[in-house]
């Protein structure tokens, strides 16, 4: 499938993964949670986007864990699905 430019879904796929890292990495401030929770509230697109990243996060880290057959197929069906 062709990726479509579109700077306004990039710009949101960028901030959902930054969210996303802040809150991996640990507990937000104060002030970090309220942003998240505006940006969240801002649009549907932001929370589609934000579980997106997380889904794609836990694939990966379940990806990592399985044998490298698996990987090499993980990674043939990524590539079938561009």
């Amino acid at each position: 499938m062709k990726k479509i430019d579109n700077p306004v879904a990039d710009a949101i796929a960028q901030q959902a993964a930054e969210w996303f890292v802040l809150n991996r990495d640990g507990e937000l401030s104060a002030e970090e949670a309220l942003s998240f929770t505006a940006w969240l509230r801002a649009s549907p697109m932001h929370v589609e986007e934000y579980l997106r990243v997380a889904v794609t996060a836990r694939n990966l880290m379940e990806a990592v864990r399985t044998s490298p057959v698996e990987r090499a197929a993980l990674i043939v069906a990524a590539r079938a699905d561009e």
